[in-house]
């Protein structure tokens, strides 16, 4: 089968993070959904990164690596602002829960026809593994005010959502 060229790929993405706030340190984990868009600007590729669960979260650049690397700054600003705004952590983990719970139909749309297009065989690439598009959304907030740096984790790379 012809392989196509996508202008938007649907994404996973973990991220893991240490965060702080008035009088707690969290380890925040998230596993999302995201859509990258490409489009060609001039003599040039334009990469952008939405987010589709959580939406509210974007990133760009000149090509898809940067873009990546813009939006999990976007989530990072984000989970910093919520810890800016909590009281406490449970008052964090309670503004996290509501942020990873936001979508918008329309992305989520989008989202979906971009992996219906890649479980029809239909675009491939071997830069990117395979992750399963049916895989949870979560977000998992866990208080370390009490433990050492032992639970230090690189984050994985995007995989395309099939």
């Amino acid at each position: 089968m012809a392989q196509e060229q996508l202008t938007s790929l649907p994404l996973l993405f973990s991220f893991r993070q240490m965060v702080s706030g008035d009088g707690f340190l969290a380890g925040v984990r998230m596993n999302g959904r995201a859509l990258l868009e490409i489009e060609q600007v001039d003599d040039h590729e334009e990469a952008w990164i939405s987010g589709v669960a959580p939406v509210g979260i974007a990133g760009g650049g000149n090509d898809r690596g940067i873009a990546f690397i813009e939006f999990r700054k976007s989530w990072m600003e984000v989970l910093f602002d919520l810890a800016a705004e909590a009281r406490s952590i449970e008052d964090f983990r309670e503004k996290c829960e509501r942020f990873q719970g936001s979508t918008e139909d329309g992305m989520t749309q989008l989202w979906q026809n971009a992996v219906a297009v890649v479980r029809q065989g239909r675009y491939e690439d071997p830069a990117l593994e395979t992750g399963d598009a049916d895989t949870r959304v979560f977000f998992e907030v866990v208080d370390l005010s009490h433990l050492g740096t032992g639970g230090n984790e690189v984050d994985s790379s995007p995989l395309v959502a099939a």
